[in-house]
């Protein structure tokens, strides 16, 4: 099928011939536009004048009764003419490696094609493409996120890989320059050999573009707000529909507190340039403790979240497993000794383990240490499920208690899967500095405050349908416990969008006022709804 013409493929199967646009002009108009940008461009005008007749009679092939598949299929045949050796169908060496990078199996899809662009002149191109073929498509960056569809597509739609924006560099300004191809272990690496840091991602393998787009849980958030609070310019490529940005009508735009500040805004927590910072001196443990003692550590969690609302350097996360208990002891400095806020997590006495050693170092030594310490026995599905409260022991307990009671229910067995759940501490601290920097579009209040992260792993296929039914209900449960908290209503609305499951409603928990903004900003970049209706998921305004 890759190598078949595929106007000739589709007129065999009886599909009438007509021409809703001659793609080939609106092509060659593009690229025109942007002679400017390399000589590559010009390249590509000629390949798309040459093949303007075979371009537009597959689309012409096309009607209103066309499968997905049939609409995907042309889009990646006029793709692959466009830019060859860019494009993966199914008989390619590399594309069953390639639709299998994605971290959970959930999102292990057969696309149609996979297409890697690396420019936003491509990008502009296949925005064209998909909206004339009406194909669905999906976008990948570091291919982290469970959710089928997210960042994954069967054969109705293409799917996007953007590893080729690899670009990283620091800019006259000291800024740094991102590509949404690039991991976190690579910048790190990248910016700490200039003596800066800047805030990004705990695990080295995850993708900036995706991690951005969700906010991002930073190490030391106290210091200086999510990481999405700290890009300065949304620039080419960082995603299809947004910050310079490809919209949907093809034009390539900068999103920043000077130009389209409303796509910006949007852009932090809604979906790069970034600050870059004084190197960020990181003492760090992880210790391992007796999952029976949780009384004694969620005791001690919920003292560390306080000292959290007056040491902005304290940086902590508690994960909770069925037979353990790990926390991660930060602090955004180098001590002599062990500051005193862990005292407690160091003298209990269910420790089973120093995973991670006590080590004076930085951002860059830390990640592949946790890294290590997450390591995944092998390929496996998983799904998630995000809540936020405020901090209450009392809740901590009751959410404990349940999940043990789930661990226990023998209608949610799921012999393959195993249910965990990481306790995220956000100060007060953060949600200001966010604020400082501009603000975002996530509604944040500025109160201490946990950010619950739900994960199920399985690795037995026959136990998808009740894991993906047990975290979704787990999730649920927190948010019950604490709408009825013995204190008052200790639930907030928030939902974090890097750890919430596909069936949750994000977006809509950032609170009206921002979701008006959203659907506005979505008016004015994507005006005929493009994304809303071809993206094949995510957690879209549609």
């Amino acid at each position: 099928m890759a190598r078949l013409s595929l106007a000739l493929y589709l007129l065999v199967l009886g599909l009438p011939a007509y021409l809703p646009s001659l793609l080939s002009q609106d092509l060659i108009a593009i690229l025109q536009r942007h002679a400017y940008a390399e000589i590559a461009v010009s390249r590509l005008l000629e390949r798309v004048t040459h093949h303007e007749v075979t371009i537009d009679e597959t689309v012409g092939a096309l009607e209103s009764a066309s499968t997905g598949t049939q609409r995907a299929q042309a889009a990646c045949y006029i793709v692959s003419t466009v830019f060859p050796g860019k494009v993966l169908a199914d008989d390619d060496p590399d594309y069953e490696d390639e639709f299998q990078f994605n971290w959970s199996k959930t999102c292990w899809l057969r696309p149609a094609c996979i297409f890697r662009p690396s420019d936003a002149v491509e990008v502009a191109v296949f925005q064209k493409v998909i909206k004339l073929t009406a194909s669905r498509f999906a976008i990948r960056g570091g291919g982290h996120n469970p959710n089928p569809g997210f960042g994954s597509v069967d054969s109705s739609g293409v799917l996007v890989d953007m590893k080729g924006f690899g670009t990283l560099k620091v800019e006259g300004d000291r800024s740094l320059q991102v590509g949404a191809g690039q991991t976190w272990e690579s910048v790190y690496d990248f910016i700490e050999r200039d003596g800066k840091s800047v805030i990004g991602g705990r695990h080295g393998t995850v993708g900036v573009g995706g991690f951005l787009l969700g906010g991002g849980m930073p190490f030391f958030g106290g210091l200086y707000g999510l990481a999405a609070d700290n890009v300065k310019n949304f620039q080419v490529g960082l995603y299809l529909s947004f910050g310079k940005i490809v919209t949907s009508d093809s034009r390539i735009v900068n999103a920043n507190p000077s130009e389209h500040q409303d796509l910006f805004r949007a852009l932090k927590g809604g979906g790069a340039n970034f600050e870059t910072h004084p190197l960020i001196q990181a003492q760090y443990a992880v210790y391992a403790y007796y999952a029976a003692d949780y009384e004694y550590l969620l005791n001690a969690t919920v003292n560390v979240q306080k000292a959290m609302e007056y040491d902005s350097k304290i940086g902590f996360f508690l994960n909770v497993q069925p037979t353990a208990i790990v926390a991660g002891l930060l602090y955004a400095e180098h001590t002599a000794q062990p500051p005193e806020v862990f005292t407690e997590f160091f003298k209990a006495d269910s420790l089973i383990a120093a995973v991670v050693p006590t080590t004076n170092g930085t951002i860059r030594t830390l990640v592949p240490e946790l890294d290590t310490v997450g390591q995944d026995a092998g390929p496996a599905s998983r799904a998630l499920s995000a809540q936020s409260t405020r901090v209450d022991y009392e809740l901590y307990l009751d959410v404990h208690r349940q999940y043990t009671e789930r661990l226990r229910d023998s209608r949610l067995a799921t012999p393959s899967a195993t249910l965990s759940y990481t306790i995220q501490p956000v100060s007060s601290y953060m949600v200001r500095a966010g604020r400082e920097r501009g603000g975002n579009a996530m509604g944040l209040d500025e109160i201490a405050q946990t950010w619950w992260a739900c994960l199920i792993e399985w690795y037995n296929e026959a136990d998808t349908a009740t894991s993906h039914t047990n975290v979704g209900l787990f999730g649920d449960n927190i948010a019950s416990l604490a709408a009825s908290g013995r204190e008052g209503n200790l639930l907030l609305p928030f939902q974090f969008m890097n750890d919430a499951g596909a069936r949750q409603e994000v977006l809509r928990s950032y609170g009206e006022t921002n979701l008006t903004a959203l659907r506005k900003v979505a008016g004015t970049y994507d005006k005929t709804g493009t994304f809303q209706r071809l993206q094949h998921a995510g957690f879209l305004l549609r």
